[in-house]
């Protein structure tokens, strides 16, 4: 992402503000400072730091009131003007750019939206690599064409290079080191006489700190402080769009120890059906879903045996042979053939079918940087979830410990793995960005 710092330099109306550092120079405190994220409608005017470039890729604004300058001032008095920013933290180094700013705006309201744009560089490829330094760049001839009517003064634009580029400038509101940014203006022209000695007025505010001096020898590394507290998290970018359609469902016959499955393959066993939500094979469908192997789901279980058909009407019996005169009593004769078996009765009427339900099968896709939740559409249930592009499929809810994933990430499904409707997914890096996966079905 593209992040701007948009620093508006403007200067304090009151003549208090305005105090000199040398013969015929004037230094002007900041007035305005801010900066805007790319896509936010949020206000960072108040902010201590002035963000510049990142995943954010924010701008800033830094404004000065140049009548603070004597009256009559033109750009013909300005011999040269001298821009001075505090680098507080270096995130990232590399170089930025810092532009006269292309449109006005306000400290309290100023967002993306609405923000002004670079106009002519001041100065590019300016290279930032060392924390706590002061920045000074040669605007003179901005101030000159400000004084001149040539351009509105509207201040200054600071920007990034690109999104790898972060740096964190101090705004007047930093009250933990008050390096805000200041513009020295050095006039020419002859001084003018002397006017008399007024009377003693009262004694006036403390005015600002001054510049700071030229930088003395590098002292000995101190001890590390404290870790600050952790920034405010960003807002939730849009949902993504809908993802394709997934593939659809291949059966494949009758379940096969020698065979390789895939996801969405469908087998039949024993009568019911079963669909893979892992690529294997050698796993048995019935036996895995029994033990919740995770490998095999029921497409459409086995139906009810249907009655037992009525029993058929036994065949007639066959004519009784002729009577024939009663001879001598012979020996036993052989047993006879047995006679012929009467015909089958008709089969009984065939059971109704068990039905197997209809299969639909939906993908849900969702990119993130931070905190994501998403769900299957209303009565669908998670075929399989990712949290990782599609990679390391999410197995359990939040009572259960996660597997070893690494330290940035927190995953489980919602609201329990036994009947999950959708998944939780925290990558827990701000400056990382993943994608989260459903596989739902119906």
């Amino acid at each position: 992402m593209k992040m701007r710092l948009l620093v508006v330099i403007s200067i304090a109306v009151v003549s208090a503000a305005l105090f000199s550092v040398s013969a015929g120079a004037q230094v002007l405190p900041v007035a305005q400072d801010s900066y805007v994220s790319s896509g936010s409608a949020t206000n960072y005017g108040s902010a201590p730091t002035i963000n510049v470039g990142g995943e954010a890729k924010s701008e800033g604004l830094i404004a000065f009131d140049l009548s603070a300058l004597p009256a009559g001032t033109t750009g013909a008095s300005v011999a040269k003007a001298t821009l001075t920013l505090f680098v507080g933290q270096v995130g990232f180094p590399g170089t930025i750019n810092i532009s006269v700013a292309n449109g006005a705006w306000n400290e309290s309201s100023v967002s993306w939206f609405g923000a002004p744009t670079a106009g002519a560089a001041v100065q590019s490829a300016i290279p930032v690599s060392i924390s706590s330094v002061y920045l000074t760049v040669d605007a003179t001839q901005a101030v000159k064409n400000w004084l001149n009517g040539e351009d509105a003064n509207n201040g200054f634009i600071v920007t990034a290079n690109s999104s790898e580029v972060l740096v964190e400038f101090d705004s007047k509101e930093n009250t933990s080191t008050s390096h805000p940014a200041t513009l020295s203006i050095s006039l020419t022209g002859p001084a003018g006489p002397a006017g008399p000695a007024g009377p003693q007025g009262p004694a006036g505010a403390t005015g600002p700190v001054g510049p700071a001096g030229a930088a003395g020898a590098k002292g000995a590394t101190g001890a590390t402080g404290a870790t600050g507290p952790q920034g405010p998290m960003g807002p939730v970018g849009p949902a993504g769009s809908t993802g394709a359609q997934g593939p659809p469902v291949s059966f494949r016959g009758a379940w096969s120890s020698s065979a390789a499955y895939k996801i969405g393959d469908a087998v039949s066993e024993s009568g019911s059906s079963y669909i893979a939500l892992l690529a294997n094979s050698a796993i048995d469908p019935s036996k895995d879903v029994a033990v919740s192997g995770g490998h095999w789901s029921v497409l459409a279980a086995v139906g009810a045996t249907g009655p037992a058909g009525a029993t058929g009407p036994a065949g007639p019996a066959g004519p009784a042979g002729a009577k024939g005169a009663t001879g001598a009593t012979g020996p036993a004769g052989a047993t006879g053939p047995a006679g012929p078996q009467g015909p089958t009765g008709p089969a009984g009427p065939q059971g109704p079918a068990g039905t197997a339900p209809a299969l639909s099968i939906v993908t849900v896709v969702q990119n993130y940087t931070s905190i994501v939740s998403i769900s299957c559409p209303s009565g669908y249930q998670v075929l399989a979830a990712s949290c990782n592009e599609g990679a390391a499929l999410v197995l359990h809810d939040k009572s259960v410990p996660p597997p070893p994933a690494g330290s940035f990430w927190d995953f489980y499904l919602t609201p329990n793995a036994s009947a999950a409707t959708g998944v939780y997914c925290n990558l827990n890096n701000p400056y990382a960005q993943s994608q989260a996966q459903l596989r739902c079905i119906k």
